[in-house]
C-alpha cells in the first residue's frame, strides 16, 4: 500500500452516495490554500459543512488523470468553532446528545463545550439536563474520545476505523485498561493479535497490523492466535474437535512457519490449558478446554438423568386412538427417566407431546415445558395447553455466569420436555440439564433429519448415536387435510425421489428455470410471492438459502416490505417504521429477547432526543431504547432457513434455485419446507432439484459426546476435574 498521508478540510458537497453502503465521493475545500479537492472514502454521515480529518492516498482517476484522494480512513474533525460544533453535535457523533440537547449545550457554552465536558461534565446540569442523560453524555463523550485514540492506532496499523467503537467497547470492560485508550493502545501494540477478540477482526487483519509493527513472523503470539484461529473457524462450523492432522495443515498454510514451531506451541497451549488434546482414531483430537468440559459436563448430566422412572398410566387427547407404534412410543417415554421422541412433520410428535402433558397432570407431576426459540415454545404451548417458555426463560439465564435456576437451585419440575431438540447446541443443553433435578424427568423431542444446531455439536444425534438413552421413532405420517402434501413432500426430500406437485394438497410449485431468459426473475419470485398471497390470505413467509445473492434474504426483504408494509405515512425512526416484521439476531439478556425471536413494530415514543421503538413479540412489548440495540434487529418478511427453525408458519415460500448452489442440502430444503403448516409455495427448477437429490447434505460433526456416552465416560475426560470455564477465576 502507498504510504498514508493526511488531507483536512471543509466538506463543501457531496458528488455521491452509495444507497447500500457507507462509501461517499466528496468535494472538500482543503484547510491548505483553497483548494477543492475530490474525495472518496466511507462515511456514512457525510454532510456539507463537516470538517474532516482523511488519511490515504492520492490516485490518479481512470479517464481523466485528475488526482483524487483515496481515503482509507476517514472521521469528522471536532469543529473549534460554535456553528460547526452544533452542526457535529447534532449529527449524533456523540452518544445522548441529539438536536434538542445540542441546542441547549452549545448556547450555554458556546466553542467552550469540548471543555467543559473533558474537565466537569456536572456543569451541563446548568442546562437542564437530567441526571440519567447527563451519565449518557458523560459515558458517551468519553467513548467518543476514546474512540478517536483507538482510530489512530487502527489507521496506523490498517484495520478501517469502522471497527474502533467496537475495539473499545470490548476492551474497556477489562479492569487492566482502567478506561484509558492509551493504555489499551500500548497493550495492543505490543501484541495485536488481541484484536481477534473482537467481533469483526479476523486473524488476517491482526496479522496485517502486526506487519505494520514490524512484529515477528514466527513470534508465540501469532503463532497461539493462528492455532486459535483455525480452531475457532472449526468451531464454527459446528464442529467440537479438530484432527492434530488437519489443525496442524490448516496451521502450516495460514502461518508459514516451521511445523516444529506449531507443534512446540500446541504443546505449551496444552500445558497452559488452554486447548485439550484427547486420542482419536487416526490422529489425535483437539478442542478448546471450553468447549471439552461441556461436552463431557452434558455426557455427565445425562448419565445421571438417564435412570428407569416409576411407570405412570398413560392419558391420550380426547377422541385420538393412537396405533401401535405411538403407543409403544409413549409406553417408552412414561417409564424412562431421560428419554428421546423423534419424527417427521405430521407423525404425531406434537400429538404425543400432549399425551404426556396429559398423563403427567393425571399422575400429579409439575411440568416444565420449553424449546429453543419463542415462536417453538408458543407453538407448543397452543398445542398442549400447557404454559411453555424459551429455555433461556426456563432456566432464568440473563447472560451471566451462571442461569437463575442451576444445580444449587434447580427447575421446581418433575418432568420437564423439550421440543425441536435438533437447534440445541452442547452449551444450552448443559444449563438446561445442570438445572433439572435428580430423580426429574426429561424428554427430549426432535427431528434428527432437520438442520444441526447453529453453535458447536449435534446433540440429538449424538444421543440417538450413543443407543444408551431410551428412543422412540416415529415414521407413519399421519396428519391429515389441508396440509396434508407437505409432509409426503418433506419424506421424499430426504429420500432423493421425484414428487409431482399436482398431486400434492396446500402446495404449489414455480419452475424458474422455464421462465424466459429474458424475464426478469426476481420479479417472477415476487409475483408469485403476491399471488400465493392472495390465494391463501395469510402473509407469506419467505425462506431463502442465504443472505446474499439475487434471491437472498437481503434483496427479497426490501421488496417483501415494501409489498406488506407500504410506507403510508406511519410513524418511523431510522430505517424502520410501525408495522414492519423484524428478527432479533443476537441475545440480549437486558430486554429478555433472544436470538430468533420475531415480533412487529408497534410505535415510538419521543422525549426531547430520545426515542424509544417499541416491538410486540408475541403480544409482549420491549422497548429498545438504545440505538445499539435497536441495531440487533432485521427485516424478517424473509428469513434464512437457518433463522426458521423453530418455528411454523400458515404460508410459506422456499427457494431453491441455482443461485443457491452451494447451500442446496437435503436437509436445508427439508428444514424449510417443514416449516409450513398449511401451504408451501416452492421456487426452484430441474437443474436445482438434481442436485438436491444427488447432494445427501449428511453434516457430519466432529463431536465425542456419543462416545463418551457409550463408554460411560470412562477412556475420556480423566483431565477434566480442572475447574469450570463458566467461572470467573477459570475464564481468566
Amino acid at each position: 500500500m502507498a504510504t498514508q498521508t493526511q488531507l483536512c478540510g471543509t466538506v463543501t458537497k457531496l458528488i455521491w452516495s452509495a444507497k447500500d453502503s457507507a462509501f461517499r465521493i466528496l468535494e472538500v475545500s482543503t484547510d491548505k490554500g483553497r483548494d477543492r479537492k475530490t474525495v472518496l472514502g466511507d462515511w456514512q454521515n457525510a454532510r456539507v459543512g463537516a470538517r474532516i480529518e482523511a488519511y490515504g492516498e492520492w490516485q490518479k482517476r481512470k479517464g481523466t488523470g485528475e488526482l483524487q484522494f483515496r481515503a482509507r480512513y476517514l472521521q469528522e474533525a471536532i469543529p473549534e468553532d460554535a456553528s460547526g460544533l452544533l452542526a457535529w453535535l447534532k449529527s449524533g457523533a456523540v452518544k445522548g446528545i441529539g438536536k434538542v440537547t445540542a441546542q441547549k449545550l452549545v448556547d450555554h457554552f458556546g466553542e467552550k463545550l469540548p471543555r467543559v465536558l473533558d474537565e466537569d461534565p456536572e456543569q451541563i446540569a446548568a442546562c437542564g439536563i437530567r441526571p440519567k442523560q447527563r451519565e449518557k453524555i458523560r459515558n458517551g463523550w468519553a467513548a467518543a474520545q476514546a474512540t478517536r485514540i483507538i482510530m489512530q492506532f487502527l489507521r496506523k496499523v490498517g484495520i478501517g476505523p469502522e471497527r474502533s467503537q467496537a475495539v473499545w467497547k470490548h476492551f474497556s470492560r477489562y479492569s487492566w485498561v482502567g478506561n484509558q485508550p492509551q493504555v489499551l493502545v500500548g497493550r495492543l501494540s505490543d501484541n495485536p493479535y488481541m484484536l481477534t477478540d473482537v467481533a469483526g477482526i479476523g486473524f488476517v487483519q491482526a496479522d496485517q497490523a502486526a506487519g505494520k509493527l514490524g512484529l515477528s513472523a514466527d513470534s508465540n503470539d501469532r503463532i497461539d492466535a493462528g492455532i486459535r484461529h483455525v480452531i475457532t473457524q472449526n468451531t464454527d462450523d459446528g464442529h467440537v474437535w479438530i484432527s492434530f492432522d488437519d489443525l496442524l495443515a490448516k496451521a502450516l498454510d495460514l502461518l508459514g512457519v516451521q511445523e516444529e514451531h506449531i507443534v512446540e506451541r500446541v504443546l505449551a497451549l496444552q500445558e497452559a490449558a488452554q486447548i485439550v488434546v484427547r486420542p482419536g482414531i487416526d490422529s489425535q483430537r483437539i478442542s478448546t478446554r471450553r468447549l471439552a468440559w461441556i461436552e463431557r459436563h452434558l455426557a455427565l448430566e445425562i448419565q445421571r438423568l438417564n435412570v428407569p422412572a416409576r411407570a405412570i398410566p398413560g392419558r391420550y387427547p380426547s377422541g385420538f386412538v393412537p396405533d401401535p407404534d405411538q403407543r409403544k412410543a409413549l409406553e417408552i417415554v412414561l417409564r424412562s427417566g431421560f428419554s428421546v421422541l423423534t419424527g417427521g412433520p405430521g407423525m404425531g410428535k406434537t400429538t404425543l407431546i400432549r399425551a404426556c402433558v396429559l398423563s403427567a397432570q393425571a399422575a400429579g407431576l409439575r411440568l416444565v415445558l420449553c424449546a429453543p426459540t419463542g415462536r417453538a415454545a408458543k407453538r407448543m404451548e397452543e398445542a398442549t395447553g400447557h404454559p411453555a417458555s424459551t429455555i433461556h426463560r426456563a432456566i432464568e439465564w440473563r447472560g451471566g455466569i451462571d442461569p437463575g435456576r442451576n444445580s444449587q437451585n434447580p427447575l421446581e419440575a418433575d418432568w420437564v420436555i423439550v421440543d425441536e431438540v435438533s437447534m440445541l447446541d452442547q452449551d444450552i443443553a448443559l444449563r438446561l440439564l445442570q438445572a433439572v433435578k435428580t430423580g426429574a424427568r426429561v424428554l427430549f423431542v426432535g427431528d434428527p433429519d432437520q438442520l444441526p444446531s447453529v453453535g458447536p455439536g449435534n446433540v440429538l444425534g449424538d444421543i440417538l448415536e450413543s443407543g444408551v438413552v431410551p428412543a422412540a421413532r416415529l415414521t407413519k405420517i399421519f396428519r391429515q387435510g389441508e396440509g396434508s402434501g407437505i409432509p409426503v413432500l418433506a419424506r421424499s426430500i430426504l429420500q432423493g425421489t421425484r414428487v409431482d406437485f399436482a398431486g400434492l394438497n396446500g402446495c404449489a410449485y414455480l419452475d424458474i428455470e422455464a421462465l424466459p431468459e429474458s424475464e426478469d426473475r426476481f420479479e417472477a419470485v415476487m409475483a408469485a410471492i403476491r399471488a400465493f398471497t392472495e390465494q391463501t390470505g395469510e402473509r407469506v413467509q419467505v425462506l431463502s438459502p442465504m443472505r446474499s445473492g439475487p434471491l437472498g434474504t437481503n434483496a427479497l426483504n426490501t421488496a417483501l416490505r415494501e409489498f406488506y408494509n407500504p410506507d403510508r405515512g406511519q410513524d418511523h425512526w431510522k430505517w424502520f417504521r410501525v408495522g414492519d416484521l423484524v428478527i432479533q439476531t443476537k441475545n440480549n439478556y437486558d430486554l429478555g429477547v433472544f436470538n430468533g425471536d420475531m415480533g412487529e413494530i408497534v410505535g415510538f415514543e419521543r422525549e426531547d432526543d430520545d426515542v424509544t421503538m417499541l416491538v410486540s413479540f408475541d403480544g409482549h412489548v420491549v422497548r429498545y431504547e438504545e440505538p445499539e440495540d435497536a441495531a440487533a434487529l432485521e427485516y424478517a418478511w424473509a428469513l434464512t432457513v437457518h433463522k426458521s427453525q423453530g418455528g411454523q408458519f400458515p404460508a410459506v415460500c422456499v427457494l431453491a434455485t441455482t443461485s443457491h448452489f452451494v447451500m442446496l442440502k437435503r436437509n436445508l430444503l427439508y428444514t424449510g419446507v417443514t416449516r409450513a403448516e398449511k401451504h408451501l409455495l416452492m421456487i426452484s427448477g430441474s437443474r436445482a432439484q438434481r442436485l438436491i437429490r444427488r447432494e445427501t447434505g449428511i453434516l457430519h460433526r466432529e463431536t465425542m459426546l456419543a462416545d463418551i456416552l457409550k463408554d460411560h465416560g470412562e477412556r475420556y475426560g480423566r483431565t477434566e476435574e480442572a475447574p469450570s470455564p463458566y467461572s470467573r477465576r477459570a475464564a481468566g
